[in-house]
C-alpha cells in the first residue's frame, strides 16, 4: 500500500503526454510522498494509450488502466479508483491546467490539518469563458440544494481517505462525479478543506467540456433530488 494514489483519466490527450503525469510524479517524488499515479486511457482513439504505456515502462510509480470504450470522465476516474492501492486517493484532469506544485500543496494541507478530504479551488482562472460560465452556474446551485460549502465544486485535484470509498459507492460516469463526491462526503460529516490555486490555460489539445454539460448537470440534480439515485 502507498500513501497516495492519484488517478488521471486521459481521453485523446496525446498532445499533453508524457509531460502531465511525468511532471506530477516528479513533484510528488521531490516532496517525498509515497505515491502512485494511475493514468487511465479512457477509450482514446489517438496515441494516448501507447504513450502512457511507454511512460509506465519508464517509471514504475506510474501505472496504466485501460478503458475499452469512453463512457465519460467519471467512468475513467472510477476505473482508476478500483485499481488504487493508496491509503488516500485523489483524482484530477489530464489537461495540464493544474500545476504539479498545487497537487503537492493539496496533499500537504490534507495531511497537515488531518482532514478527510481536500481539494483545489480555482481562484484565478485562465481558461475559456464557456468553462467559467458552467462553473459559475453550478457553484450557485449546489450550496442551496445540497448544503455543500465550496467556491468551486469541480476544482481538482480532489483527495480523500480511501476508507470512505465503500460508503461513498460512487456511481457517476460523467462530470457529476465531482459533485457526487462532495455531496456524499458532506453528508458523512467528513472534515473538508480547500487550497486556492491558479487554473492555467490549456496549452495543448482541446477541451472535452461542452455546453451539454449544463443540461447533464441539471438532469443529474433532478434525479438526485427526486430520489432516483445516482
Amino acid at each position: 500500500m502507498t500513501d497516495l494514489s492519484v488517478i488521471i483519466p486521459f481521453y485523446n490527450e496525446a498532445d499533453n503526454l508524457p509531460a502531465v503525469p511525468r511532471n506530477i510524479a516528479r513533484a510528488l517524488e521531490a516532496a517525498r510522498v509515497d505515491f502512485e499515479v494511475l493514468t487511465v486511457d479512457n477509450g482514446s482513439h489517438d496515441r494516448t494509450g501507447d504513450l502512457l504505456r511507454a511512460l509506465s515502462d519508464e517509471q514504475p510509480a506510474i501505472r496504466v488502466v485501460t478503458v475499452a470504450r469512453n463512457e465519460g470522465y467519471g467512468w475513467g476516474v472510477l476505473s482508476g479508483l478500483r485499481e488504487a492501492r493508496g491509503e488516500y486517493v485523489g483524482f484530477m484532469g489530464g489537461d495540464g491546467q493544474i500545476a504539479p506544485s498545487d497537487v503537492v500543496r493539496t496533499w500537504r494541507r490534507l495531511q497537515d490539518d488531518r482532514l478527510d478530504f481536500c481539494k483545489a479551488t480555482r481562484v484565478v482562472r485562465k481558461d475559456g469563458w464557456r468553462r467559467r460560465l458552467i462553473t459559475t452556474l453550478t457553484n450557485m446551485i449546489f450550496p442551496l440544494l445540497f448544503g455543500v460549502r465550496t467556491r468551486d465544486i469541480n476544482g481538482t485535484p480532489k483527495m480523500f481517505r480511501a476508507s470512505y470509498l465503500p460508503e461513498l459507492d460512487l456511481r457517476s460516469k460523467d462530470w457529476f462525479l465531482d459533485a457526487e463526491v462532495m455531496i456524499k462526503l458532506t453528508r458523512l460529516g467528513a472534515r473538508m478543506g480547500e487550497v486556492p490555486v491558479t487554473f492555467l490555460p490549456r496549452e495543448k489539445g482541446s477541451s472535452n467540456v461542452r455546453f451539454s454539460a449544463i443540461w447533464e448537470f441539471l438532469r443529474n440534480i433532478a434525479r438526485v433530488l427526486l430520489g432516483g439515485g445516482w
